[in-house]
C-alpha cells in the first residue's frame, strides 16, 4: 500500500492546478458540521475521501488523512456520496462486493438493502433482476428468452425471493425458495420445478462461506434426498475476488457438481468466469470441466 501512497499523492501533484483552488478568502463560506465520510470523484478520474469542512458555491474545503485539508472545485466535481469508515483504507475508497448476495448462481444469506437491484446474464442466456423490497427481503425473477432464438412455443421463466435474519455479528440466515415453469410447455410431468432451501452464511459480504440445505421439486413432487450446498468467497483486492460453488446431490448414488472461478468488480459491475466440474459415484469416465460467464450489474441506491 506504500506504493499506492506514493503514486496517489504522484498524481496529486500534476493534477493540483485543475483540481485544487487555494483561497483565502472566507466569502460566502458554510462551516460545516457534518461529520459523515465523503468520497469524492473528480472529472479527471481522481477520487480523495473525507469529511467536509467548508464549502461554498465554487468549492469544498475536505480533510483527508493522508493529505490534510485539500480545496475541491465543484467545477471539477462530478460526484459525491457517504460512505461507511471500514470502507476507507489508506484514504482509498473501498466498495462492498457489488454482488454479495449469490456466488456464481448460488445464494448467500445476504439480502439487497431496500432499494438495491441488479441485472445478472449467464451465458447471454439466463437474465435475471433482483430488487430489496427491503433490507431483509429481496425478490428476484428472470428469462431464458428462448424466441431469440427461434423458440417461441416454450419460454422458461422463474422467481427466487429471499428472506434473511441477521444472528449475530458476521453470522446472517436465509430462506428462500427458486421457482421455476415452462411457459407453453408440453410435458406435465416437468412444467414446473425448483427448490426450497436454507442457508448460513458466516463472515463479511467480502470474505465469507455458505453452507445450504434444500429439497427439490417438480410438479408438487419434492424428493426424497436433500440438496447441499457449499459455497465461499475471498476478497484479493480491491477489483479481484476468488470463488467457489459446489452442490452435493444425494440419491443412489452421490453427484457432486464443484466449481472455482474469479470475480473481477468495480462499484457497480461484477463478472465471473471460471470453470466447473460434475462428479459422480457410479461414474469414473472422463468428464469435462464446464466454462462458468457471468456478469452483474447494480443498480438503485449504494
Amino acid at each position: 500500500m506504500k506504493i499506492l501512497t506514493i503514486i496517489l499523492t504522484f498524481f496529486l501533484c500534476i493534477f493540483s492546478s485543475k483540481i485544487f483552488a487555494q483561497t483565502n478568502s472566507k466569502d460566502s463560506l458554510s462551516i460545516s458540521k457534518d461529520s459523515s465520510i465523503y468520497v469524492f470523484e473528480t472529472t479527471d478520474g481522481n477520487q480523495f475521501s473525507g469529511t467536509i469542512v467548508e464549502e461554498d458555491k465554487e468549492k469544498i474545503v475536505v480533510n483527508t488523512k493522508n493529505f490534510g485539508i485539500i480545496n475541491i472545485k465543484k467545477s471539477v466535481l462530478e460526484r459525491k456520496y457517504i460512505v461507511e469508515a471500514k470502507n476507507i483504507i489508506n484514504n482509498t475508497y473501498i466498495y462492498d462486493n457489488p454482488h454479495a448476495t449469490r456466488y456464481f448462481f448460488g445464494p448467500s444469506a445476504f439480502t439487497l438493502k431496500k432499494g438495491e437491484g441488479y441485472y445478472q446474464n449467464i451465458y447471454l442466456l439466463f437474465n435475471q433482476f433482483s430488487y430489496g423490497l427491503s433490507d431483509r427481503f429481496t425478490i428476484g425473477g428472470g428469462i431464458v428468452p428462448t424466441f431469440l432464438f427461434g423458440e417461441s412455443s416454450q419460454i422458461p421463466i422463474f422467481l427466487t425471493p429471499k428472506y434473511s435474519f441477521p444472528i449475530k455479528k458476521n453470522f446472517t440466515l436465509g430462506v428462500g425458495v427458486f421457482y421455476a415453469n415452462i411457459l407453453g410447455s408440453v410435458d406435465d410431468d416437468f412444467s414446473d420445478f425448483g427448490a426450497v432451501y436454507g442457508v448460513g452464511t458466516y463472515g463479511s459480504v467480502d470474505k465469507n462461506i455458505t453452507v445450504g440445505l434444500g429439497v427439490t421439486f417438480s410438479n408438487k413432487d419434492f424428493s426424497k434426498y436433500p440438496l447441499i450446498t457449499i459455497s465461499g468467497i475471498n476478497r484479493m483486492s480491491k477489483k479481484w475476488s476468488i470463488l467457489t460453488e459446489n452442490y452435493i446431490i444425494p440419491s443412489d448414488g452421490i453427484a457432486i457438481v464443484g466449481s472455482v472461478l474469479f470475480r473481477y468488480m468495480t462499484q457497480r459491475f461484477a463478472w465471473d468466469f471460471g470453470l466447473a466440474r460434475p462428479y459422480y459415484s457410479d461414474d469414473y469416465g472422463d468428464l469435462t470441466a464446464i466454462p462458468m460467464v457471468g456478469a452483474t450489474i447494480k443498480f438503485g441506491k449504494y
